[in-house]
Order: structure tokens, then C-alpha cells, then sequence
């Protein structure tokens, strides 16, 4: 039977009114439930990054490789990243493309779906990032964050 105790995958706020109200619901829940800021590299978001891992919700970096004002560029990702993993929470950082193939009434997005894998990459490991650390985003994070909970 499912109830609002059974924990699903992962919760993922978007807008900036879900941005305020996540905090509350970490704290009604009991043990660790996965949330997920989406869009954590936009320009107006960035800054807040750091206060959302802390309170143990994870952040998604999830525009790599586009190009958009309203954005961060690649390398003020790299830049982002890094600050989050001084501030030791690499366990908390999801990276993606944000490419799409098509969506109707929408051009699609410029991004490539490897971006994240043929340039991001590489600029974190030339930035200094440690090859664990790029693992731990890439393999092991999604994995915490998407493998279902059992009440």
C-alpha cells in the first residue's frame, strides 16, 4: 500500500516557490529524503547552491554545454562544482546536458547529449577535480538519488 511514508525516488523542485518549500519538507520527513534543485546553475540560483547541499538536498547542474544568458557558462559551472566539493558535499551534485531531441512548439536546445561527458568532464579534471570525485558525481550520486527506498 503506498502512503505519503513511503518515500518516492526523488522530489524535484524547479520553480522558485519549490525552492522555499523544501526546506520544511526534509524536516517533516524522518531519515533522509532525496530532493532535487533543479536548474542550480542559473545565474539567480547559483549563489544558493551551497546553502541547498548543506541542508542535504542534492543540486542539479543540469544545463551543461548550453549557452544562455540566463546561465551559468561551462566554466563558471566547473567553478561551482568545485566550490561545492571544498565544501565537501560532491555527494550532492547531478550533472546533465538538459539537451532534448525534440519538444514540440520548441526549438531545440543547442546542447549535445555527450556534453557533459566529451567537454565538462575533462575542463573538472583539468580544473583539479579528482578522478573519484568525478565518479562519485557521475555514477554514484545518480544512483543514491534514483535507487528506490523500501519503508
Amino acid at each position: 500500500m503506498w502512503s505519503s511514508r513511503v518515500p518516492t525516488a526523488a522530489t524535484v523542485y524547479r520553480r522558485r516557490a519549490g525552492w522555499r518549500r523544501w526546506t520544511p519538507a526534509i524536516s517533516a520527513e524522518e531519515g533522509s529524503p532525496r530532493v532535487v534543485i533543479a536548474s542550480a546553475d542559473r545565474r539567480d540560483r547559483a549563489e544558493q547552491a551551497a546553502a541547498f547541499v548543506a541542508a542535504g538536498a542534492f543540486v542539479a547542474i543540469d544545463h551543461v554545454g548550453s549557452v544562455d544568458d540566463a546561465y551559468l557558462t561551462d566554466a563558471e559551472r566547473v567553478g561551482l562544482v568545485r566550490r561545492l566539493i571544498t565544501a565537501g558535499r560532491v555527494d550532492r551534485i547531478v550533472l546533465s546536458s538538459g539537451s532534448v531531441g525534440v519538444a514540440k512548439g520548441f526549438d531545440a536546445p543547442a546542447a549535445d547529449y555527450a556534453a557533459v561527458l566529451t567537454t565538462f568532464v575533462p575542463a573538472l579534471r583539468d580544473s583539479g577535480v579528482s578522478d573519484d570525485d568525478i565518479t562519485r558525481i557521475l555514477t554514484d550520486n545518480p544512483r543514491d538519488l534514483l535507487a528506490r527506498v523500501e519503508a
